[in-house]
């Protein structure tokens, strides 16, 4: 039992407590403390005629609900949990703050109750593939592993049950690191590229926040940094404890590097990349990544077992969906400011995913000559093949027989009843979005739309 969160519920005990927002991620924290006898302001934007039903239960067991517009007016709390996404230093919280109030979250408030050892990881991209390889590594190497954060359930409800020899991986964005004031015993920073500044007041604020996963350690931390990106590189040198570099252009002094087909520490090989089975060479990085962070904690063989089963992985989660909840898998190539991340064909991981994945569904990109060509499509069973012959990148629009002429090629794999057409990624993935206008955008869509029903007029 730990004993830890025993002590810092009972530290609220004659406190006021208010929790903004009363999204999934904060519903058990308000079950908790109510549990406890502590006095809950639960406040949300949903107005009252909107709230579900598991809402309404928090307030018949004790909570007070302060709903709708205006819910963040006339706060009055001791401690105040604010929701992950939500900016540390918007007005409301400013004024509660300068009123007395503590200002935390369940992240927080998990740090300080864990027992055990933290792995955190950040970044702009590849945050949840990441946390998962590491996650699942630990799992494969024997460890108890919890994880949570930005995926799976919130930690905070189960910390209770951890002990000092389990391991917790957990996901963290920019708003959750902007004010800890702890930080994980390895940190992991995929990348850091321009993001959320739509919230964040500048890109100085962004970075600063990431560097929040790691700037608490002492001597004894890790951080994990990608160094092809100019930014984590630069990390290195404040740096409170150990640093470890991954790689996929270059040959670190100390760290995870991809060279000839091969994965090496430190001069020693690992793994082949070719067992990775999930596609892109962003992947690849995201593997590198969860190596370093395992260092010392699994064997080479836990790694590369992981590489080679994660279709498992996907497998296991697909199979406690709803019987009506219709799953499709978008593998994407990287879609920034009309730019690409990764390419090659699929052929190296078809067999793998295709013919044992059971989701309903693919979207695969196909507009241009790096994502190969449609072999792969021979291992495709009854799911649906989205061809993501259009663009969003760039404003041309294609020549519509050429894409006909696509479509029937790919026919020739896959019935054309499980076929359909779309563009083969977002047209924003980002807030800064591909550059094209609105305008260029809807001319894709009508294109689609043109192509589809002469295709699939009979089909």
């Amino acid at each position: 039992m730990n004993h830890l969160v025993d002590q810092y519920f009972d530290s609220l005990s004659d406190k006021k407590v208010a929790v903004l927002g009363i999204g999934v991620s904060n519903r058990p924290l308000i079950r908790m403390l109510l549990a406890r006898g502590i006095h809950v302001l639960a406040c949300d934007k949903t107005p009252r005629e909107k709230l579900d039903a598991e809402v309404l239960e928090l307030e018949q067991a004790g909570a007070v609900l302060h709903v709708g517009e205006g819910y963040l007016d006339d706060v009055r709390a001791d401690v105040v949990f604010r929701t992950p996404g939500m900016h540390p230093e918007i007005p409301a919280l400013r004024r509660l703050r300068a009123a007395g109030a503590e200002i935390t979250s369940e992240m927080e408030a998990f740090f300080e109750v864990c027992p055990c050892r933290i792995i955190a990881v950040t970044g702009s991209d590849g945050k949840t593939t990441t946390t998962t390889l590491i996650a699942k590594i630990l799992e494969h190497a024997g460890h108890r592993v919890w994880i949570g954060g930005n995926i799976g359930a919130p930690l905070l409800p189960q910390a209770a049950e951890m002990t000092p020899t389990d391991l917790a991986v957990v996901e963290l964005s920019s708003f959750q690191l902007m004010s800890m004031e702890r930080s994980a015993d390895i940190a992991v920073v995929t990348n850091v590229a321009p993001n959320h500044l739509d919230v964040h007041k500048d890109m100085a604020e962004y970075v600063q926040a990431k560097k929040n996963v790691f700037a608490h350690q002492d001597g004894s931390g890790k951080v994990v940094l990608n160094y092809d990106n100019d930014i984590t590189r630069a990390f290195a040198a404040d740096a409170p404890g150990a640093v470890e570099f991954f790689s996929r252009q270059a040959r670190p002094a100390h760290g995870v590097y991809l060279e000839d087909g091969t994965i090496f520490r430190d001069g020693r090989p690992i793994m082949d990349a070719a067992d990775i089975r999930i596609p892109g060479v962003h992947n690849i990085e995201n593997y590198m990544a969860a190596a370093c962070a395992v260092e010392g904690l699994a064997t080479d063989e836990d790694i590369d077992a992981v590489a080679r089963s994660y279709v498992g992985v996907l497998n296991r989660i697909i199979a406690a969906k709803p019987a009506d909840l219709t799953l499709t898998m978008h593998i994407c190539r990287g879609n920034f400011r009309s730019t690409w991340f990764s390419s090659g064909g699929y052929e190296p991981i078809a067999e793998i995913l295709f013919a044992n994945c059971p989701v309903d569904g693919f979207f695969l990109e196909y507009d241009s000559e790096r994502s190969g060509g449609f072999e792969p499509l021979r291992f495709i069973k009854d799911q649906t093949v989205v061809l993501g012959l259009i663009t969003s990148k760039f404003p041309e629009l294609e020549d519509k027989e050429a894409v006909k002429a696509r479509i029937a090629e790919a026919a020739k794999y896959v019935p054309l009843v499980q076929l359909c057409l779309s563009p083969q990624c977002g047209f924003s993935s980002t807030e800064e979005g591909n550059i094209m206008t609105e305008e260029e955008q809807w001319a894709k869509v009508r294109l689609v739309v043109e192509i589809a029903r002469e295709v699939w007029q009979d089909a």
